[in-house]
């Protein structure tokens, strides 16, 4: 895949004293990929591996305010206490069952237990 320029890792202290360290040969050959020093790579790597906890949980209060742009909220009315009935009319609209224009493309956009859970909010909420 890529090609790592061991005249580089020799310039950049990895080798040609010696036998180089296998650890700093994989640093140099990291830099030398992706053009960053080392440091900045492991500091992105702790970043998004510590970050973990940081991730916002699904809310399908929100998904459902972006449903609002488009059908009003009488027309999700409908669908009150009947979690499954709109849950299979999403999941048909995600895996192409059900002929549509834009509602496919948007229910692509999440799981099947994220599209439940937007069900499962229309179905219980009072107002939207």
């Amino acid at each position: 895949m890529y090609q790592i320029d061991h005249a580089y890792c020799n310039n950049a202290g990895c080798g040609g004293e010696g036998t180089p360290s296998k650890f700093k040969h994989a640093l140099h050959s990291v830099e030398h990929i992706f053009r960053l020093p080392a440091l900045h790579i492991f500091i992105l790597v702790v970043y998004f591996l510590s970050a973990e906890h940081c991730l916002a949980q699904f809310n399908p209060q929100l998904a459902v305010m972006n449903c609002n742009n488009c059908h009003p909220k009488a027309e999700l009315s409908i669908y009150r206490e009947n979690t499954e009935q709109l849950y299979a009319t999403l999941l048909q609209f995600k895996y192409e069952q059900r002929p549509a224009l834009i509602m496919n493309r948007i229910s692509k956009g999440f799981s099947d237990n994220e599209l439940r859970q937007i069900a499962e909010f229309i179905s219980q909420a009072d107002d939207h």
